[in-house]
């Protein structure tokens, strides 16, 4: 009993390892102006919940592409990086 407590304890760990990610891209979405302060409060404890973390940051990773996709990229996002012959 005391091996399973163990396993289940570093595999909370690990998903708190990996939830730093979500975190992170979610205050600095909000700190960007990308999202939110609400929609980064629901995202944050939804990245401490086992089935909750992945859901919430495809759901984050899916509101960032589209506020990407609507902004004008700029000379400087997208260089040239071919060269004429």
């Amino acid at each position: 009993m005391r091996l399973i407590y163990m396993q289940v304890g570093l595999a909370y760990l690990c998903l708190l390892i990996s939830s730093c990610y979500g975190i992170t891209a979610g205050l600095r979405a909000r700190n960007q102006g990308l999202s939110n302060p609400k929609r980064t409060r629901l995202h944050i404890p939804m990245q401490l919940f086992p089935i909750a973390a992945p859901a919430s940051s495809y759901k984050l990773y899916m509101h960032l592409r589209k506020v990407d996709d609507a902004t004008p990229a700029t000379p400087d996002q997208h260089p040239v990086t071919h060269t004429q012959l």
